[in-house]
């Protein structure tokens, strides 16, 4: 998934930047500097360390005009480095899905909902026994 928005240089310095992300992780931070032609990469030091969260609805301080999230990372240089994205509801849904950002995805809730069900389950299968050999 590829992600367009605005990366913070400065104090008060935009440049327009894409985003490579797929599975959770940030593959690619590219900085369009001057012209399309000049990029700058800004990679991020862990892949999957991130914060990405919705900004509020009165944009104070050095947040660009529009836009409403915002992304985190520690770049390779140890440094952090923030981009800003507009996005509209259901591309801040996929953004989060893509970037695995909700509960269902994590492998703890997973398994904790199969060994409910598999309780479940087994807890059916015993009731329906003790109820045919009780009649």
């Amino acid at each position: 998934m590829t992600l367009k928005g605005y990366y913070l240089k400065d104090l008060l310095e935009y440049k327009d930047c894409e985003i490579f992300c797929e599975r959770g992780n940030i593959y690619r931070v590219s900085v369009i500097e001057s012209s399309p032609l000049v990029t700058m990469s800004v990679q991020p030091y862990n892949k999957s360390e991130f914060t990405f969260e919705k900004l509020p609805s009165k944009n104070h301080g050095i947040i660009p005009y529009g836009c409403n999230y915002s992304l985190e990372y520690l770049s390779s240089s140890k440094q952090q480095s923030t981009i800003f994205f507009k996005l509209n509801y259901l591309a801040a849904i996929r953004t989060r899905w893509v970037l695995r950002k909700y509960l269902i995805q994590s492998k703890e809730m997973k398994t904790d909902v199969l060994k409910y069900v598999i309780g479940l389950i087994i807890g059916f299968i015993f009731a329906l026994i003790t109820q045919r050999f009780l009649n």
